[in-house]
């Protein structure tokens, strides 16, 4: 009896699931108790909020998240990566600056910028310093 190739079970990234999305025409279900990746069978892979899919190396466009099992028991490409989203510079403040990385600095998902005041300026208010956190929307 033949029947369909098996890929690995597909690697889990951090900050990111995956889902089945096109299940083998025939055949597919477990192995052992355990689902089975049969051939042509792909799975979806999704961030978090506040993350999103990396480019696989420098210059590539964004992984798409789709990987398919080959007829080899190999899954097509290599499972992706979630990176936290940018929100690039933190915006300039007159007459203060950022206090806790540079001016050329990009903040991303989960960071917070803090600006302190130039010498001779101080905060209005009751604050030392002002925070403006990087939201999971960048």
């Amino acid at each position: 009896m033949c029947r369909r190739a098996a890929c690995a079970t597909p690697v889990a990234t951090p900050h990111g699931q995956f889902e089945i999305t096109k299940h083998a025409p025939i055949l597919t279900g477990t192995r052992g108790g355990e689902r089975a990746y049969l051939y042509e069978d792909v799975v979806q892979y999704k961030c978090d909020s506040g993350y999103r899919l990396a480019a696989p190396h420098e210059g590539a466009p964004p992984h798409t998240g789709l990987l398919l099992c080959l007829a080899t028991s190999q899954w097509d490409q290599a499972a992706p990566v979630c990176e936290p989203v940018p929100c690039g510079l933190a915006p300039p403040r007159k007459f203060g600056y950022v206090s806790n990385g540079e001016s050329t600095k990009t903040f991303v998902f989960g960071e917070v910028a803090r600006y302190s005041c130039d010498v001779g300026y101080e905060w209005t208010g009751e604050a030392s310093e002002e925070e403006l956190a990087c939201s999971a929307t960048g």
